[in-house]
């Protein structure tokens, strides 16, 4: 797990969005709602009740993250595995001519942010590589036009790219984080 499948077995289970301003008796009442329809469900199967709502997610667990990176805090750090990476395969791309900043950008097209922050890095002098799946070709022609960017809309080889990058912009997908921190590069996360 990564951190985010998998809470710390408590009653009630921590909030997930911890800004919410419901307090523990108003997550026990919707905690015991789930499971009633849980159990309801467990014994059409014919399978045992669970106890408490918890115990759907007491099991084993090796984390594949940092224990930094996990916003339930620590939990069983004798099991942080710590982040896979992926494989180290990708397109190569070399970064625009000229000076500024390098920035590697992953961006996905449904974040109004993403073609704001991408205009501002161009706008600033920055140099971008950008892996931008599913953009729009009319869009990315745009973006290349302006001669401070060089994108794909493939994956691309991250080791190269974040070595040699000033700062990663991205929507904070555990693997670009993991990557570019891995790497000891500053990130912009929108």
């Amino acid at each position: 797990d990564n951190g985010f499948f998998c809470p710390p077995i408590s009653k009630p289970l921590p909030p997930l969005r911890q800004w919410s301003s419901l307090d523990a008796a108003q997550l026990l009442k919707r905690e015991a709602r789930v499971l009633e329809h849980v159990n309801q469900a467990l014994s059409r199967l014919g399978l045992k009740p669970l106890s408490c709502f918890a115990a759907l997610f007491d099991h084993e667990t090796y984390w594949l993250t940092w224990p930094e990176l996990n916003h339930f805090g620590y939990p069983s750090p004798e099991r942080a595995l710590g982040p896979l990476q992926s494989p180290r395969r990708g397109a190569y791309l070399a970064w625009p001519e000229g000076s500024g900043k390098k920035v590697f950008a992953y961006l996905k097209p449904n974040c109004t942010e993403s073609l704001l922050a991408l205009e501002w890095c161009i706008a600033n002098g920055f140099r971008v590589i950008a892996y931008l799946p599913l953009w729009p070709k009319e869009l990315m022609e745009r973006l290349r036009q302006t001669g401070r960017v060089r994108l794909s809309s493939e994956p691309l080889a991250l080791d190269s790219i974040l070595e040699t990058c000033d700062f990663t912009l991205c929507h904070g997908g555990i693997g670009t984080v993991t990557h570019s921190l891995r790497v000891g590069k500053p990130l912009l996360l929108i």
